[in-house]
């Protein structure tokens, strides 16, 4: 499948760095920047999305926008609004969804983003987590949303803590 640049979003291309851009869509850095550039130069209004958790039906908990990280024993974890929730995508498939796919479907309705388990990578564990931590950052703030990170793993959570 040939991706066409002239299908993203400003928003979209605002997500993706000179390097991404110029990898996706095969074209020189110098290009890619000047890309990058004007889209950068769109100033949008838009008023950050507060998520509601309700963590085991009782306690209230409010997702602002950004990365928010959360431990629980069990997924016991509803979000309000309704939130884009990844599949169970591994590797360099993950990664695509989050630099295609995801941007996309917040084009249409920007809503919460949840991501159950967020280490994905059977490769290159670290470097595949710190990219898509990267990546989720980069969303949250162009978008103005809150992506929450939910693990059961609680070495996960204390590693992600000192980030």
């Amino acid at each position: 499948m040939k991706l066409r640049l002239e299908k993203l979003s400003l928003k979209h291309i605002k997500v993706l760095t000179v390097t991404e851009i110029a990898a996706l869509f095969s074209i020189s850095r110098e290009e890619a920047y000047r890309i990058k550039k004007n889209a950068e130069k769109l100033k949008e209004s838009l008023l950050p999305l507060v998520a509601v958790g309700y963590i085991a039906g009782e306690y209230k908990v409010y997702f602002p926008h950004g990365l928010n990280l959360v431990w629980l024993p069990e997924f016991k974890l509803k979000l309000d609004p309704s939130p884009y929730e990844s599949s169970d995508l591994l590797d360099e498939e993950y990664l695509r969804y989050l630099l295609l796919d995801l941007p996309r479907l917040l084009d249409r309705a920007r809503k919460p983003v949840l991501i159950l388990e967020p280490n994905r990578f059977t490769r290159n564990e670290v470097e595949g987590l710190e990219y898509s931590l990267y990546i989720l950052a980069r969303i949250a703030y162009v978008y103005k949303i809150p992506v929450v990170l939910f693990t059961e793993d609680k070495k996960l959570y204390e590693e992600l803590r000192k980030r």
